[in-house]
């Protein structure tokens, strides 16, 4: 399990709750690494203090993030506000199950149930209860995540979008507008 963003003190809040009721579930915090979130790092880590199977690790190298998003089974995004997350598109590349919110970009390509699990944002137990459900059916949520894989594969490839790009503004160049 992956965390990140400044919304990850729901994800800690998360943990904490979820290691009385499945300890076997590991998590990965990646923290960003800048001045601006010292003090907010230091919440994560104190509500995290005591809480087992649990480790927090600064921003890491692009050659690094890739270690951690094949190395964990769900990457967790429980964003208040987010664009269209590279490191979800990443995640999914990498056949990863996500759990995110449905905010800004994440809910134009995210669908519940068939390429993600969705949850409402600022709320700790919708996490929770998401990843139980990982954790009791397995099989039908790696199918999610490869759904994941092939909307990703299938669009979002750099290529295709630098692709999709130029097409738009070939289409502009040649329809201009006459005011």
């Amino acid at each position: 399990m992956h965390a990140c963003r400044k919304d990850t003190l729901y994800a800690a809040k998360a943990a904490r709750r979820l290691a009385l009721h499945r300890p076997e579930i590991k998590w990965a915090f990646l923290c960003r690494n800048s001045p601006e979130f010292e003090i907010y790092k230091r919440d994560i880590r104190r509500t995290l203090d005591g809480v087992s199977g649990v480790n927090t690790f600064d921003t890491q190298s692009p050659k690094e993030l890739a270690r951690f998003l094949n190395a964990g089974d769900v990457i967790l995004f429980p964003s208040l506000l987010e664009a269209v997350s590279i490191a979800a598109l990443e995640a999914m590349a990498c056949s990863r199950l996500i759990i995110s919110t449905s905010v800004g970009g994440m809910g134009e390509i995210l669908t519940n149930g068939k390429n993600s699990l969705l949850i409402p944002e600022r709320d700790e137990r919708a996490i929770v209860r998401a990843l139980i459900h990982v954790s009791d059916d397995h099989s039908h949520c790696q199918c999610i995540a490869e759904e994941g894989h092939k909307l990703v594969n299938d669009n979002y490839r750099w290529r295709s979008v630098a692709e999709r790009t130029l097409s738009n503004y070939q289409k502009i160049l040649s329809n201009p507008v006459v005011k």
